[in-house]
């Protein structure tokens, strides 16, 4: 099969590793810190188990809510981070095929100043949370 040119059934490069491909986009720690735990928790990672049944053992009400309050903030920073990553690989589309990204530099920004507003408003949400 041909595409462009190159023979791709008879193509000698590698597909680079999931690090690679992070760092060859200079973000080796979202890599470290969004990649890795997604992928543990689709791979079934019993971290939240062991939560769980440390806050049933220890019968600490202060334990439960911020367990709540942790599951709470890593879900909303997951998904502000893969609208992030969307946001930049569909810079990196436009980019390739050299089309105008200035609504998405805007949308970038906003997504930006969501995620700092998240973060000043968390203590508003912790006491939600602990309710």
């Amino acid at each position: 099969m041909l595409a462009q040119g190159v023979n791709i059934d008879n193509y000698d490069a590698k597909w680079p590793s999931a690090f690679d491909r992070f760092r060859l986009i200079n973000d080796e720690i979202g890599y470290r810190t969004i990649y890795t735990a997604l992928c543990s928790q689709s791979h079934n990672d019993p971290e939240d188990l062991l939560n769980q049944l440390l806050c049933r053992s220890l019968n600490h009400d202060g334990f439960t809510s911020a367990k709540k309050a942790e599951q709470y903030f890593f879900s909303l920073y997951m998904i502000l981070q893969a609208i992030k990553y969307h946001v930049m690989a569909s810079a990196m589309y436009l980019g390739k095929l050299e089309i105008s990204c200035e609504v998405l530099a805007l949308k970038c920004n906003e997504i930006l100043d969501l995620i700092e507003s998240s973060q000043q408003h968390k203590d508003s949400l912790l006491t939600e949370l602990s309710e």
